[in-house]
């Protein structure tokens, strides 16, 4: 037994010795191997493994973290660079020293505002990488992806990150934020409570999801608002047990009155022992309703020379052309605000967009919104209280593609109109990505809105942005509205819609009010009944309103 263990011993020492000798003959092969985990990858091609008899590959999943790159701080440049500049201040460098100070002050340039960066090695490697994928198995490439070009007989890299919770600059996406949102472990149990006024709190059920943190070490710092004004603000602390509610009472002291028209909520921000964010919700706080006190007047249609319909109200105009069937103005007093209101079904796919339709129904796809229109039934319904128009208007794109859109729009004698519509797709793609009226403004200037953000959202993510009164920033995307305000010199356009609105560039005047989207599949996974595709096989019902208020 000795000797069995004595010999194994040898073994392993013999073993170790031989391992030993051959890293360094490696290293004396090659010195950069000295350099450990500082060595650079190198991606000269193995042969990769055949998959078994009777097997084909068909898709790879690639993982790879990021190849050579700049160090990732600055302070790792500047750190030693500034020990060399104050040794040549003194004088106190070496002819060797004042050329290693004279060379890392070039690579303090190159290095510039570079941290973290990947070098031109780096993406050599992630090239190369992609290179052997393609070289080891060419039957995977041979299938057509539609987020490549389909004609494409190369590898194509996306380097932006676009399925991913970062960017190729390591930038979080929408999505980082939605897994952020969806994983965090503690979090407000509900997304509404009633209160009345005189209430001196309400009880915030608080749920804890850690396993072992008990909520004492966690800080929840609360905001009430009513739409964009703060009315109070401060810390609670609470006591939860790991996988229990516990309960926080949100004073109310604050709210005197409920005013007709203000939407009540209160943010609830989690808070590590050193300050840093865990994750935020936002409960809205709702009240008994008070009805605001209404001017109606008598409602007037006018047509004019040119046989367009202007309906007034009051201040308010509305402008309509029976030859296009739609609204083609809006103004309070002397205020256009309102250009125009016309459908949409399509905009530029995005690549999830794309890699969603596929390579298929990308072929069969046009711009669905350069159409000719022809109106096939003009009405207008005089009621006593308000004036109604119906009208049927047929969208032709081409022989293949077209759509019809009935409109019903109700003017009111409080100046509010009521924009509701049944759009009927006849078009050779089999699914749209939105469905809604663009309304092309003179100007968008302070534009805000209440509902989701101010991270997009979609029928399937909705968690990372959280209730509240929002400001555009001037960025395109696709917000969960209610309602949506913006100014026009003495006036201001609100549009009151429960459903999306998508956002234009700043230097657009166009808001697309939409009562669906399509929603966000992840790649490789199909769409399924868990949320809307926007089929052409069926129409799509929407309404909004309008009102046109002073800012005096």
């Amino acid at each position: 037994m000795k000797k069995i263990g004595l010999f194994v011993s040898l073994f392993l020492f013999s073993f170790c010795s031989l391992w030993s000798q051959t890293a360094r003959e490696e290293i004396n092969r090659n010195i950069d191997k000295a350099g450990g985990s500082y060595y650079a990858y190198t991606t000269e091609f193995i042969p990769q493994t055949q998959a078994p008899k009777g097997y084909s590959p068909f898709y790879i999943s690639h993982y790879s973290r990021h190849g050579s790159r700049y160090l990732t701080k600055d302070v790792h440049y500047t750190r030693i660079v500034n020990v060399f500049a104050k040794a040549h201040e003194q004088s106190a460098l070496t002819t060797i020293g004042e050329d290693t100070y004279k060379r890392l002050k070039e690579v303090m340039k190159e290095a510039n505002l570079r941290a973290g960066d990947l070098s031109l090695v780096g993406k050599q490697q992630h090239r190369d990488i992609a290179k052997r994928m393609f070289t080891s198995f060419p039957e995977v490439f041979k299938q057509k992806d539609p987020m490549f070009n389909i004609d494409d007989k190369y590898l194509r890299m996306v380097d932006n990150g676009w399925d991913g919770i970062v960017n190729s600059y390591r930038n979080p996406t929408r999505d980082y934020w939605e897994i952020k949102a969806v994983y965090a472990p503690v979090f407000v149990a509900v997304e509404k409570l009633s209160f009345i006024v005189g209430q001196d709190s309400i009880p915030i059920p608080v749920r804890n999801d850690f396993d072992y943190t008990d909520l004492s070490d966690v800080r929840v710092q609360w905001q009430i608002y009513e739409d964009e004004l703060l009315l109070d603000k401060g810390f609670s602390s609470l006591h939860g047990a790991p996988h229990a509610t516990s309960t926080m009472h949100l004073p109310l002291t604050k709210i005197k009155t409920v005013k007709p028209g203000k939407t009540y909520y209160s943010w609830f921000i989690f808070l590590r022992k050193d300050g840093s964010e865990i994750t935020r919700c936002a409960v809205e706080l709702c009240a008994p309703e008070q009805q605001e006190a209404i001017e109606t007047y008598s409602v007037k249609p006018i047509v004019d020379n040119s046989k367009l319909l202007t309906i007034t109200v009051g201040h308010t105009k509305y402008v309509f052309d029976p030859n296009l069937g739609q609204l083609i103005a809006a103004q309070l007093d002397d205020s256009k605000i309102i250009e125009g209101i016309s459908p949409t079904i399509w905009h530029d796919l995005d690549p999830n967009e794309r890699y969603a339709f596929g390579a298929a129904e990308l072929k069969k796809a046009v711009n669905l919104n350069q159409y000719q229109q022809k109106v096939t039934a003009w009405n207008v319904e005089n009621k006593a209280d308000d004036k109604v128009i119906h009208a049927q208007v047929e969208y032709m794109i081409d022989q293949n593609n077209r759509f019809t859109v009935q409109y019903k729009y109700t003017i009111k004698g409080n100046g509010l109109l009521n924009i509701h519509y049944e759009l009927r797709p006849q078009v050779q793609i089999n699914r749209l990505p939105l469905v809604g009226m663009d309304i092309k403004m003179t100007g968008i200037n302070d534009l805000k809105w209440l509902g989701l953000g101010p991270y997009d959202a979609y029928p399937n993510k909705q968690a990372a942005p959280i209730f509240g009164t929002w400001k555009w920033d001037g960025t395109a995307g696709v917000k969960r509205t209610r309602w949506i305000e913006s100014s026009e010199g003495p006036a201001r356009i609100q549009i009151f819609n429960n459903g999306y609105i998508e956002l234009k560039e700043a230097t657009s005047n166009k808001i697309s009010v939409l009562t669906d989207v399509y929603a966000r599949p992840e790649k490789q996974r199909p769409a399924d009944n868990s949320f809307p595709e926007l089929r052409t096989d069926h129409s799509y019902v929407g309404e909004f309103d309008i009102v046109l208020k002073s800012n005096e």
